[in-house]
């Protein structure tokens, strides 16, 4: 599978539909950003659609330090001013597809920075050049698909 094989009428289920999610991270992630790095925040509407997606390109690689924090807390806090209420958090970047201890860090903080801002994440994943990790909303099993 993979965003090709995306359904008709995808935009109008919501994004963290199993059957579509995955397919949903491949076709907003692309592959320049899985090499690069990059992180997509996935405004959703209040029934889960996507409404806008957001790419950020310059994430430095690694766990967020304390500054960094401070940035996503700014952001989503401007975000949720603005009529935000959801959002679903990718992490693009290179190596494995599997999650590890920096894409932890990362959501860690995105999460305290959502929560802080009064927006719900609905879900998470990483996006590999080998791969998809769902590791949906906050404090739930991940699954994986290879690429």
């Amino acid at each position: 599978m993979g965003f090709k094989d995306l359904p008709r009428g995808w935009a109008e289920r919501p994004i963290t539909d199993p059957d579509i999610f995955e397919d949903v991270v491949d076709l907003v992630a692309s592959e320049q950003s899985r090499r690069e790095g990059a992180v997509y925040l996935l405004l959703t509407h209040p029934d889960g659609r996507m409404l806008q997606p957001l790419a950020i390109h310059d994430v430095p690689p690694g766990a967020p330090g304390v500054d960094d924090a401070h940035r996503w807390r700014a952001a989503l806090d401007e975000l949720a001013q603005h009529g935000a209420c959801s959002l679903v958090v990718v992490r693009a970047r290179r190596g494995p597809a599997e999650r590890t201890p920096d894409d932890d860090a990362l959501f860690g903080v995105l999460a305290a920075a959502a929560e802080a801002a009064g927006l719900d994440v609905q879900g998470q994943a990483v996006a590999t050049p080998s791969g998809i990790v769902t590791l949906g909303p906050p404090g739930t099993e991940e699954l994986s698909r290879p690429a």
